[in-house]
């Protein structure tokens, strides 16, 4: 279902912000036209957007002011305060149930995103408490990376960055205030990420560019410069966290308040927090019963020298320890992703799941340093605007990790659950998607993106895929596809455990390696991202649970008429927006 916009609550929250006029249904007139709503929130609106969001422009692919380093100002912050309190007003000015379903839509997506932005700038205020939000690695690499014009071009908008780049770190040390202290120990590792970045490496495309000697000189002791204000910022950092160890810092748990707040925009079509969270507790116990079942299966086949135990837990993890030694030795990992990235590709297109685009390949390729602190892998894509450059399967090669941690690590990502895992990153997975959200005709719905539809996508994705028969039900792969599955529920129920509750450190851990049979490395990764992220961890089985069960009942009603095909075609092509949009837009475009 649509969120419409509650004009109390605007009323409320600009009270809230020091507003003294407010603008309510009573005194700002209405506007019903379709015309006027896509000449106003169509390419008006983004123009203006993408102003006072330049770096979020740079990932979207729009490059119009990418040689604008926005400070972390009072005043910037200021300006987009401004900015998302006139666009509310604008778009309320709108009776949403008198445009068509599509605007109908749009206003949705808009609302959402003005009003969570609002929430996250004067509610949540991230930029005060997370220093890890301060880093000028991204919108560097992403230019380099980009083809949109030139090489000489693009590093003469990086060595204006690279100019700002004193100031933005200056700014950022005054946004700071009682930060917590997991946050501040990213940034430090995230920002020596960004200092590689600025190395030798991007000062050699200065030396061997077309630029003049003039701008080369120029933008070489830009360089430089911008390498000292990274420094000083970790500096300045490590003594930040040296004197929160000895006076404390702020908890990195939201609390109820805030987190239910948070999950309502990522989840707007949701039952909320507390539901989900009590339906992954049973969804726990469903897949530990089909778990149980495979374990059966297998013990014939692989421990038939042993007495089963009757603890299901402890048959399970015997079981899933044997199997999980079948992987990639660490020097071939990445080749080997390589491989299975194509096997996939053939896949999908041959059982007609869903299409893909001959003219973007997706590659693999290894993490940047400056991403590295959360996961092992992630998915990059670029931005509508610039949907003509490939997406990536970013991996950190297991090769470079201590020795002492490799084998747990391929033990965890084995032959059978890096099967699952390209899935979700991948194909059909984050990369397809986004390709195909790329492709939406609404700019609006490609730009403004749900983390829950995103997610949601590609643990359906691994469904569908096994449901269409990769794998051939080979038990090992379901086993593994389980536990896979089993994180999805278990995330939900730690992040509402560590972020509502009072859940430890040790009790997340003991939950992740006795009933999600994870290693105590991926244990200690996923006790991580509980620290330093909230609601997203929710995202996975939200997602997925509004999508399978659309699925299931578009199906139904569908009939003979129902592929794979196109449901897969349509629902991918309203671009990554929430569910309920989508399912609001499929059953509309199908009365």
């Amino acid at each position: 279902m649509i969120t419409h916009f509650r004009y109390s609550y605007l009323a409320a929250l600009f009270v809230a912000l020091g507003f003294t006029q407010v603008v309510t249904a009573e005194t700002q007139p209405s506007i019903n036209t379709d015309a006027a709503f896509e000449h106003e929130f169509g390419e008006h609106f983004l123009e203006a957007y993408w102003v006072v969001n330049p770096d979020h422009a740079i990932y979207e692919g729009y490059y119009k002011n990418a040689d604008l380093c926005q400070i972390p100002s009072n005043q910037t912050r200021a300006n987009l305060n401004k900015f998302l309190t006139e666009w509310e007003l604008k778009l309320n000015a709108y009776d949403a149930n008198k445009l068509n379903s599509s605007n109908k839509s749009e206003w949705a997506v808009i609302d959402l995103d003005l009003r969570k932005s609002l929430w996250e700038l004067n509610v949540l205020k991230e930029w005060e408490w997370n220093p890890s939000h301060y880093n000028v690695a991204g919108p560097i690499s992403r230019l380099l990376e980009s083809n949109y014009t030139t090489l000489d071009q693009r590093l003469r908008i990086i060595g204006k960055r690279l100019k700002a780049t004193p100031a933005y770190y200056s700014a950022a040390e005054q946004c700071v205030k009682n930060p917590s202290r997991v946050h501040t120990q990213l940034a430090i590792d995230q920002n020596q990420g960004a200092l590689k970045m600025l190395g030798q490496d991007l000062e050699n495309k200065f030396k061997h560019s077309g630029l003049s000697a003039l701008e080369q000189n120029e933008y070489i002791a830009a360089l430089n410069q911008a390498r000292v204000a990274v420094l000083g910022y970790i500096t300045w950092l490590k003594n930040l966290d040296q004197s929160l160890g000895d006076t404390g810092a702020r908890s990195f748990r939201l609390g109820a308040k805030l987190y239910n707040e948070k999950f309502s925009f990522e989840n707007p079509d949701s039952l909320g927090a507390e539901a989900l969270y009590a339906h992954a507790l049973i969804e726990k116990e469903i897949v530990l019963g089909k778990m149980d079942a495979l374990a059966d299966t297998l013990w014939s086949k692989y421990l038939t020298d042993k007495d089963k135990p009757q603890d299901k837990l402890v048959k399970i993890a015997q079981i899933i320890d044997v199997v999980s030694r079948q992987h990639s030795a660490p020097r071939d990992y990445v080749q080997n992703l390589r491989v299975l990235m194509a096997d996939l590709t053939r896949y999908v297109s041959s059982t007609h799941l869903v299409n893909l685009d001959p003219n973007l390949p997706l590659g693999v390729r290894e993490m940047p340093v400056y991403e590295r602190g959360i996961s092992f892998g992630n998915a990059e894509s670029p931005g509508p605007y610039d949907a003509t450059t490939a997406g990536y399967f970013n991996i950190i090669p297991p090769d470079t990790y201590p020795t002492n941690k490799v084998e747990s690590l391929l033990r965890e990502y084995n032959t059978w659950t890096t099967q699952i895992f390209t899935i979700h990153e991948a194909i059909p997975g984050h990369l397809v998607q986004l390709q195909h959200a790329n492709q939406s005709p609404s700019r609006i719905r490609s730009v403004f993106s749900n983390t829950t539809m995103i997610e949601g996508w590609a643990v359906f994705g691994e469904r569908m895929m096994l449901e269409s028969g990769w794998g051939n039900d080979t038990p090992e792969l379901l086993l593994m596809y389980w536990k896979w599955y089993l994180r999805s529920v278990l995330n939900t129920i730690v992040d509402h455990g560590v972020h509502v509750g009072n859940m430890s450190e040790t009790e997340v851990k003991a939950l992740i390696v006795r009933e999600g049979f994870q290693s105590e490395e991926e244990a200690a990764i996923k006790w991580r991202r509980a620290e330093l992220s909230s609601v997203q961890l929710t995202c996975y089985f939200s997602g997925f649970s509004q999508i399978y069960d659309f699925r299931t009942k578009w199906k139904k009603q569908q009939g003979e008429r129902y592929t794979p095909l196109n449901f897969n075609e349509e629902f991918l092509s309203y671009g990554s927006v929430p569910v309920g949009i989508i399912i609001d837009l499929m059953n509309s475009n199908h009365e």
